[in-house]
């Protein structure tokens, strides 16, 4: 029959189903452009770019009002405005035009991901009209201006020029890089000497400029380190005690993000940085545990990757992945104590080298 509470009941189950695709399917996976960071694929489509680089009108801003006087926004130490072009005539334009750049920012993020996935072709679907300045299919559609690239225009001015003969559009209006029907790059584990891998988008993997890459090169090591990481890093988030590492693990492979062989490579990993350095009272149910929790100070939000709390004292942590030691890293930490010590807590703050095994106070 019609009952409210049992339709919500099997919605929020339903919610949790999933269907595990094998990667050597013949199928097509739909995903969210931040869902595939780290991952790659041979083919990309990239459908409705049309992305516009506007935040939406009358998003919340809070702004800071130290430094207005006027009444009645004097009177209080932050005020929420509606974000529109209005803003930018008001008190508050300095804190437009930097939402307005955070956003073409972000948006350019997330376009670099897109475009960074394929291994072998990246198909983008855009609109050849409306021409609006302030929008991602515009931008592309100047970029290729009458199918070849304005020069003057570009960042590796080389880089174009050395790829204008591979550069056409089709009779289907299609702007084409490469081979379209032989676009088969060497395996990954393939050994030849001085070989060099030429990159089939004017996209490269890694950066979006052009690269020749030395097949040999530390650069595509590094490229493995860094997506290791980023799987980690995501991994952990979702881990509150130790019993959630295995769930965390097998969530991720459910929804292909990862291999059985890379869960069992992540979480060896994982767990041996753990046990070698006696961290598991920091993965009990001793403390509250708050994974990416977001702080608000003076208008800025800071977002430490671990909290562990206890009374009135508070673990500060922060994972790092990479070989590379940093100063500016204990900042970080030390800016995130510095916000909790100003709500009232005692606070310890570390540095988690994981690749290193490392832990290191700050």
């Amino acid at each position: 029959g019609n009952d409210l509470s049992k339709f919500l009941t099997y919605w929020e189950d339903a919610k949790k189903l999933n269907l595990n695709v094998p990667n050597t399917a013949d199928a097509i996976r739909i995903m969210t452009v931040h869902s595939s960071k780290g991952l790659e694929f041979k083919n990309v489509i990239i459908p409705f770019f049309d992305w516009t680089l506007e935040p939406q009108t009358n998003t919340r801003i809070w702004c800071s009002t130290k430094n207005i006087k006027e009444k009645p926004f004097s009177d209080l130490p932050i005020v929420p405005m509606a974000y529109n072009s209005k803003m930018k005539e008001s008190l508050f334009s300095t804190f437009y035009l930097r939402e307005k750049m955070l956003n073409y920012i972000d948006t350019l993020n997330v376009a670099y991901v897109a475009f960074t996935r394929a291994a072998e072709r990246l198909y983008i679907i855009a609109p050849t009209s409306k021409q609006d300045n302030l929008s991602m299919h515009t931008i592309l559609n100047n970029t290729l201006k009458n199918g070849k690239p304005e020069v003057d225009e570009c960042v590796d001015k080389n880089f174009f020029l050395s790829m204008k003969d591979d550069m056409r559009v089709t009779d289907e209006n299609l702007f084409v890089v490469g081979d379209e029907e032989s676009t088969s790059m060497p395996e990954k584990d393939e050994k030849t000497e001085n070989e060099w891998q030429k990159s089939i988008s004017y996209f490269t993997r890694q950066r979006v400029d052009y690269h020749l890459v030395d097949k040999n090169d530390k650069w595509n090591l590094d490229r493995n380190n860094r997506t290791q990481g980023l799987l980690m890093h995501d991994i952990l988030s979702n881990v509150k005690t130790l019993a959630d590492i295995d769930v965390s693990f097998q969530t991720f492979e459910r929804e292909g993000r990862i291999t059985s062989e890379e869960a069992n490579l992540l979480r060896s990993k994982i767990i041996g940085f753990i046990e070698e350095n006696n961290l598991q009272k920091w993965f009990s149910d001793e403390y509250r545990v708050l994974n990416e929790v977001e702080i608000l100070q003076k208008g800025k939000t800071l977002r430490p990757d671990r909290v562990l709390m206890k009374g009135k004292h508070v673990i500060v942590i922060d994972y790092k992945f990479g070989r590379k030691k940093s100063d500016e890293y204990k900042k970080q930490v030390r800016k995130y104590q510095t916000a909790i010590q100003e709500m009232g807590y005692t606070t310890e703050g570390y540095l988690c080298y994981v690749e290193q095994n490392l832990v290191e106070q700050v």
